[in-house]
């Protein structure tokens, strides 16, 4: 059964939009659901996709995309353009 969750989320103040639930065989032969999230990296305003475990307790999902990835680093802000509004 596909846990029930919302459409999306926020982490620290960036929007996670749910896309889908994935089957998960765990190393151990346990069976269990991953989550796949869309969000906007806040280096370089692209979109991405991320995956988590099925549990809300442990919702820690990346922030930045591949290209901009700096585990341990925290998150600041792009200002934004003139044309994404201010």
């Amino acid at each position: 059964m596909i846990p029930e969750s919302e459409h999306s989320r926020w982490y620290k103040g960036q929007r996670y939009e749910l896309l889908g639930w994935a089957p998960y065989i765990r190393l151990d032969g346990s069976d269990t659901w991953l989550a796949t999230w869309m969000s906007v990296c806040p280096v370089c305003g692209r979109g991405f996709l991320t995956t988590t475990s099925a549990s809300p307790s442990r919702f820690q999902p990346n922030r930045r995309c591949r290209e901009h990835h700096q585990p341990g680093h925290p998150v600041r802000w792009r200002a934004k353009t003139e044309e994404e509004g201010r």
